[in-house]
């Protein structure tokens, strides 16, 4: 009888386990989303900054490429971002598959 309840145990705490790193993926996954979203939302608005500046410069009739440089370096690291928070999910989602078809063993 004892040999039973051991068993009952430790597939319970697989079981358990399973279920916490599930849970962990899926709050991993979240938080990247929210940040990812955000991420997206700062280039947008340094995009709109750009163009509000060009279109200044072009009103005023003094158009310099020098001074948009730290505009386009900042839209180019938010690009750089999203695109490793996109890596970063997808690492999470493929992680996230992979142990979907494994039950716990007891």
């Amino acid at each position: 009888m004892e040999d039973f309840s051991q068993k009952a145990k430790k597939s319970f705490k697989m079981g358990l386990d399973f279920l916490q790193k599930k849970a962990k993926e899926q709050v991993d996954r979240a938080k990247l989303q929210t940040q990812l979203t955000k991420v997206k939302e700062d280039k947008q608005q340094a995009l709109i900054t750009l163009a509000e500046r060009v279109c200044v410069m072009f009103d005023m009739d003094t158009f310099s490429p020098e001074e948009l440089k730290d505009s386009v370096e900042s839209v180019r690291e938010f690009q750089q971002q999203i695109l490793d928070l996109e890596k970063q999910i997808q690492e999470v989602v493929q992680g996230d598959e992979s142990h979907e078809d494994e039950p716990p063993q007891a």
